[in-house]
C-alpha cells in the first residue's frame, strides 16, 4: 500500500517537473478595479450645455500623459493590473463621429480637429507599452443622450448619476400607457433636472410657457431645461415660495422653499417669449 502511494507521488512529481521544464506557464495578474472615462482630453463637464459629463475636472484642466503615468505608478505599487475604460471620441483624428451623428451631441457637425495632436500617439503608445499594468477597455465613443415621452407628453423629470440615466414618470392613472425612449445626437429639449429630494408630480412645457407641479421638502434648487427664455416665474400658493431664480440658457434655476415639512404641494408657472421672437 505504502509502496503504491510513493510510486504514484513520484510519478506526479516527475510529470509536474517535466511540464514546468517543457512549457512556459503564464498566470495573469488579478484585475480588481475598473477606471471609467479615460480618453477624455478636456476634463470639464459639458452636460448643462447639452454635452457629456466627462471627468468633472476644473474648467481648462486637460488630460495629459502624466495622468496615465499615475495609473501605471499605482498599478506597480499595489501589484494589480488596472482595467482602464476609454471614451474614444476625442481621439477621433478624421472626424469619423460626424459620419455617425448619433454618437455625439453635435451630430453631423462634429469636428474634433482642435483636439488632434501628436500627443495622441504618445498616450496610446504609452498604454500599449504598459499593457502589464493597464488593461485597455472601451467605455464608449462619447456619452449617450436620451429622450423619453409618455403617450406623447413630456416626462416628469430626468437625471443622471454614476453613468446611468434615470427617467421619472408623472403620476399615472390606472390605464395603459406607451413609454417611448429614443437615443439621438442631443439630450431632450425640455425636462426638470431633479437632483434633489423633492417630487415632480407634473411637467408640461411649450414654446413660451411651462408648468411644474411640485411637492417640495425644505428649501431646494429646481432646474428646468426650457425651449424659451423665461420672463416671469410664479407659484400657485404662498406655501410654495420662490426665493430667487435666474436663467442661464438653456436652464432655469429656481430656489424654492416649501412651508409644510411633510411636503408642500404647488404649481410653478413659467412664462416667456417663444424662440422665434428671440432670433
Amino acid at each position: 500500500m505504502k509502496t503504491s502511494i510513493l510510486f504514484k507521488s513520484a510519478l506526479v512529481a516527475s510529470f509536474l517537473f517535466f511540464t514546468a521544464a517543457t512549457f512556459a506557464l503564464n498566470v495573469p495578474k488579478p484585475m480588481a478595479i475598473d477606471i471609467d472615462d479615460l480618453g477624455w482630453k478636456e476634463g470639464w463637464d459639458l452636460h448643462e450645455s447639452g454635452g457629456p459629463y466627462r471627468l468633472g475636472l476644473p474648467q481648462g484642466r486637460t488630460m495629459t500623459l502624466q495622468d496615465y503615468e499615475v495609473i501605471v505608478y499605482l498599478s506597480k505599487a499595489v501589484g494589480v493590473r488596472l482595467k482602464s475604460l476609454f471614451i474614444m471620441s476625442e481621439f477621433d483624428r478624421s472626424n469619423i463621429c460626424a459620419r455617425c451623428p448619433t454618437t455625439n451631441e453635435k451630430g453631423s457637425n462634429w469636428d474634433n480637429s482642435a483636439l488632434v495632436s501628436d500627443s495622441d500617439f504618445a498616450v496610446m503608445n504609452y498604454v500599449k507599452e504598459n499593457a502589464a499594468h493597464i488593461e485597455f477597455g472601451l467605455h464608449g465613443v462619447r456619452h449617450e443622450f436620451w429622450s423619453a415621452s409618455v403617450n406623447g407628453r413630456d416626462i416628469a423629470c430626468y437625471y443622471e448619476e454614476r453613468g446611468f440615466a434615470y427617467v421619472v414618470l408623472p403620476k399615472l392613472d390606472k390605464k395603459q400607457y406607451t413609454l417611448t425612449v429614443t437615443t439621438g445626437p442631443s439630450d431632450m429639449p425640455t425636462y426638470v433636472w431633479n437632483d434633489g429630494t423633492y417630487n415632480v408630480q407634473d411637467f408640461q412645457s411649450g414654446t413660451d410657457n411651462a408648468v411644474v407641479g411640485l411637492e417640495m421638502y425644505g428649501t431646494q434648487r429646481v432646474k428646468v431645461k426650457l425651449r424659451f427664455e423665461p420672463r416671469e416665474v410664479t407659484s400657485s400658493n404662498t406655501g410654495l415660495e420662490i426665493k430667487e431664480w435666474h436663467y442661464e440658457a438653456p436652464f432655469l434655476s429656481m430656489l424654492i422653499h416649501g412651508r409644510n415639512i411633510q411636503g408642500q404641494p404647488g404649481v410653478i408657472t413659467i412664462r416667456g417669449k417663444p424662440l422665434r421672437e428671440q432670433e
